[in-house]
């Protein structure tokens, strides 16, 4: 069916702001935004050096002791994930931090995708999280609460690449 117009994608420079220049002020938010950035720059080609500079960066604009410690956890949890490994294979199609735009009628769905890549010939979708999880029950909940905004993702990158995906 024909009922939504994929509008665009953006390849914008600076999708994010820097933390420092965020209009929020909440604490987990500035975490959100600071491993956003963080991930969008760094991946498994960075020297070591470059992603010490940027963590240190990250850091000194966080005021929670406890905010330091997550984005430390978080950081090196991605470096050692097969996700900043993927950028390593050049023939690999990747999409971070993509802004996209769809059409649905009268309605329009945006949003940034983190990272989205082409494994064979279907999209995987995924969604970085900054939540502190308890117990295998909270990371169930968790799941389902942010389940819409993954199948948004995903229909909307169908929708412009006109290519399916098959993980979200």
């Amino acid at each position: 069916a024909d009922y939504a117009q994929a509008e665009s994608f953006s390849d914008e420079a600076g999708v994010f702001d820097t933390v420092e220049n965020s209009q929020h002020e909440g604490s987990n938010v500035l975490l959100g935004q600071a491993v956003h950035r963080l991930v969008s720059k760094l991946d498994a080609k960075t020297p070591e050096t470059i992603w010490q500079a940027e963590m240190e960066q990250a850091l000194s604009l966080l005021t929670k002791e406890s905010d330091q410690k997550i984005l430390k956890i978080c950081l090196a949890n991605y470096q050692k994930s097969p996700y900043a490994r993927l950028f390593q294979s050049p023939a690999q199609k990747i999409l971070k931090e993509q802004s996209f735009l769809v059409t649905l009628g009268r309605h329009q769905l945006k949003g940034i995708i983190d990272l989205a890549y082409l494994e064979k010939d279907a999209w995987v979708v995924v969604d970085y999280k900054t939540s502190v999880v308890h117990s295998q029950e909270h990371l169930d909940w968790l799941g389902r609460y942010y389940f819409g905004q993954l199948q948004a993702y995903a229909f909307a990158l169908e929708q412009i690449t006109g290519q399916k995906v098959k993980e979200a």
